[in-house]
């Protein structure tokens, strides 16, 4: 029962770092996605710990898959913005750039 408290507990900090679908980090800084490491690692030793219950196993990896995506999607961000500012160069639109970093949409230029 401890355990099982313990896992709530830590899920509902680790959520509390995540926007919703699609999981990003709420902090996109280098210590939000530290914070989200060190709660990744809380949350294995949990997993490691509940062999036997099914359902907080499922709730932990629910947790953490969407903790990784959301870590991936940050580490990937640079690269996204240096492939958005090379095409916005080919095309001659280079100057939207700073518009675009301001309204944290430059990352987000293929989606668009």
């Amino acid at each position: 029962q401890r355990l099982r408290e313990d896992a709530i507990r830590k899920i509902k900090s680790l959520r509390g770092m995540l926007r919703a679908q699609p999981a990003r980090l709420k902090n996109a800084s280098k210590d939000g996605f530290t914070s989200v490491r060190l709660a990744l690692e809380s949350l294995h030793a949990v997993m490691e710990a509940a062999e036997q219950d099914v359902e907080m196993r499922q709730d932990v990896e629910g947790a953490m898959s969407d903790a990784r995506v959301a870590a991936s999607h940050f580490c990937e961000q640079p690269g996204r913005e240096q492939a958005a500012r090379n095409a916005l160069k080919n095309f001659q639109l280079e100057h939207i750039t700073p518009v675009l970093l301001e309204g944290q949409l430059l990352d987000r230029l293929p989606e668009l």
